[in-house]
């Protein structure tokens, strides 16, 4: 179970200067999570898979446990990739197609759904990421 009951952000994936400029070569990506009462004191496990470009086989790597209040962040090759919450309803996925030298904001939503959390990846603007990013605290690197 990746369920964290003290809600500490930690990140698995490299962690990154957040001031530096993304390689040209990767994407950058930010989820974000500010709480609203359901799940507040709980972390949750965020994934991302996708298929290496190199080797065309599929992976699956562990970002992060996200908890209320704060963000993960991390450079990733372009391509098709998919987001992911252990935890969420089945199905529960966003699809991001990552540009070389592009940053994605994303916030998520909770919903309590019928079985476990409904978790709702919204795409930001640059100007909408950037300010709800200096409302939120920095991962604990793993």
């Amino acid at each position: 179970m990746a369920v964290a009951g003290c809600a500490s952000t930690e990140q698995n994936a490299d962690t990154i200067n957040v001031q530096s400029e993304v390689s040209p070569n990767k994407a950058r990506i930010y989820v974000m999570r500010t709480a609203r009462f359901f799940g507040d004191g709980t972390a949750f496990e965020l994934s991302m898979s996708g298929i290496q470009r190199e080797t065309g086989r599929d992976y699956s790597q562990v970002i992060g446990q996200l908890g209320p209040k704060s963000y993960l962040c991390w450079d990733a090759a372009p391509g098709v990739v998919y987001l992911s919450f252990e935890e969420g309803e089945p199905g529960n996925k966003k699809e991001l197609t990552l540009q070389r030298g592009q940053t994605y904001y994303l916030r998520v939503m909770l919903r309590e759904g019928y079985l476990s959390p409904e978790f709702i990846l919204e795409s930001l603007t640059d100007a909408e990421g950037k300010a709800l990013l200096k409302k939120c605290k920095p991962p604990k690197k793993i």
